[in-house]
């Protein structure tokens, strides 16, 4: 029992993750259910009573004068096997590569070893599983202005590990939509995350900014 409440809490842990990294963008998003998964905060008083937490939620976004586009705010577990079973639901769950479509958030994974600097290079199989990923549902990351790396460790041994975790992957339908979209990186305070903000009308009239 004891285990079986240690596990609901775990679960519940990584959906309020999701959720706050979904939130900050909830005053911009018109949210709605796909398929078995709770979408943004506006469904967070269901979430106590889903048997399966997930640690994806989905939202159709809307812009002026724009095509609407599906984002995906990810959370990648710390445990590996977790992260390869969430991969290969999402390439199940969004294989239509026709809907404009962006994946936003902590991933918790690189897709190529210069995106870690530490004491320990990342392991090869798991790159490999994300770039699998990434080449499968045909994505294309944003490029990220003001920093190269999103996450800092505590020193270690005088050292400190610096990864690029928190990313923008998108397809070409979304890329085509918003040619002119920029992601950039704040000054990380008080934390060893670096927030980034993505806009996606930069040149336009009006500015339409997601920070996460």
């Amino acid at each position: 029992m004891e285990e079986e409440t240690a596990a609901g809490s775990e679960q519940r842990n990584e959906s309020q993750r999701v959720l706050e990294l979904a939130f900050d963008m909830g005053l911009n998003l018109n949210s709605k259910r796909t398929r078995d998964t709770s979408s943004l905060a506006v469904y967070a008083d269901k979430l106590e009573d889903d048997e399966q937490l997930r640690m994806e939620k989905s939202a159709q976004i809307s812009t002026v004068n724009d095509k609407d586009w599906e984002g995906i705010f990810v959370y990648g577990h710390p445990n590996y096997k977790r992260r390869k079973e969430l991969w290969n639901e999402l390439t199940y769950v969004y294989d239509n590569l026709h809907v404009p479509r962006a994946f936003i958030g902590d991933f918790n994974d690189v897709i190529a070893q210069h995106e870690k600097v530490g004491l320990h290079p990342k392991s090869t199989s798991q790159i490999d599983t994300f770039r699998c990923f990434v080449d499968k549902n045909a994505l294309m990351g944003l490029e990220l202005q003001g920093t190269k790396y999103t996450w800092f460790s505590n020193p270690r041994n005088g050292f400190v590990t610096k990864e690029r975790i928190y990313r923008v992957l998108a397809n070409w339908e979304w890329r085509r939509a918003f040619q002119h979209a920029t992601l950039s990186a704040l000054p990380a305070i008080s934390s060893d995350h670096t927030p980034l903000v993505l806009n996606v009308k930069p040149r336009g009239i009006r500015r339409r900014c997601f920070k996460f």
